[in-house]
């Protein structure tokens, strides 16, 4: 029996050993989660309490989806660690993102981190179980990377969910303010004119701010204040001038209806002029892409008869 022979039941035992450490690690791993899940009842929160309106946003949420619900207790372990670890910065940007967002979900700052970490965790385990399906050897940190990319990724998509409600209320704004004035010729007041057009209207970015700003009104917060927080949802510049107009005609004494209108007209007055503005952007974002476009075409027709012509296939 040579040498190498020799040592080969070594070998072989020390790689089931090592296969038996890496199982017992990851049902330690899930073990422990679960641990953490019984004991969910028991956690105290410094989470400020939800309004009405994020509970009925969560409600909605988990009710229509079969995933949200199962990761659910993840997520309130996540919001309670977070709470924990401090994270005061982080907290407060993500509190202005979700407000900026609509609230998509319901979750307070705190519950979308553990969101976040629900996501990073769940990633984690997958390609933990990819390791050992693959009869690889574990490395924890190779499965940290994709863990830590889960969690940018959900951070993510919360910043470009609030750009993309910025700009659905920008193109919403003309068509709201038109229908308020209407139903406020009819002889409704502005509030009236609120509640009918988030009774009637698609749920579109805007009709949801003013249910929303109906609610704080409902819970008993002057309207001006009401109104005023409109803005800080949102980094509309649309929203922050009728929100100035209404704020100024409530001072002044003038008809709502008019300002409405003319807010109305200037909107689409505004959003012509970024039109032709990014029309006339377009040549010049065009132009690099038309240059590849055209070198391709030519080596395409050319690229035979040069490479012929090189290596000599045109002669004689």
């Amino acid at each position: 029996m040579s040498a190498p022979t020799a040592f080969l039941p070594l070998v072989l035992a020390a790689e089931d050993i090592r296969l038996t450490a890496t199982y017992v690690l990851v049902m330690a791993m899930f073990a422990a989660l679960g641990l953490l899940a019984s004991r969910l009842a028991k956690f105290e929160y410094d989470v400020v309490v939800a309004t009405d309106y994020l509970r009925k946003r969560r409600a909605e949420t988990l009710a229509a989806s079969s995933w949200l619900r199962l990761i659910n207790p993840l997520i309130q372990v996540g919001a309670h660690v977070s709470v924990r670890l401090g994270l005061d910065n982080h907290r407060a940007r993500i509190r202005s993102l979700l407000a900026k967002a609509g609230s998509p979900w319901g979750f307070t700052a705190e519950e979308f981190i553990g969101f976040g970490l629900a996501n990073a965790f769940v990633t984690w385990a997958a390609v933990v179980g990819l390791f050992l399906v693959g009869a690889r050897a574990f490395r924890p940190f190779h499965a940290l990377i994709p863990a830590i990319a889960a969690y940018v990724v959900t951070y993510i998509s919360l910043k470009h969910r609030a750009e993309a409600r910025r700009i659905a209320i920008d193109r919403e704004m003309p068509f709201v303010l038109d229908l308020i004035s209407l139903t406020m010729g009819a002889g409704s007041t502005f509030l009236q004119a609120c509640e009918t057009l988030t009774a009637v209207s698609d749920k579109g970015p805007m009709v949801e701010e003013l249910d929303q700003f109906l609610h704080e009104i409902q819970a008993g917060a002057p309207m001006k204040v009401a109104i005023k927080n409109m803005p800080k949802r949102s980094d509309s510049e649309e929203l922050a001038l009728m929100v100035s107009s209404v704020s100024q005609a409530e001072e002044l004494g003038t008809p709502l209806v008019e300002i409405f209108r003319g807010q109305a007209d200037t909107n689409r007055f505004r959003r012509s002029q970024a039109a032709e503005k990014a029309a006339a952007k377009l040549p010049n974002k065009l132009a690099v892409p038309t240059v590849f476009l055209m070198l391709a075409v030519l080596l395409l027709l050319f690229g035979p008869i040069i490479i012929k012509a090189t290596s000599g296939g045109l002669i004689g």
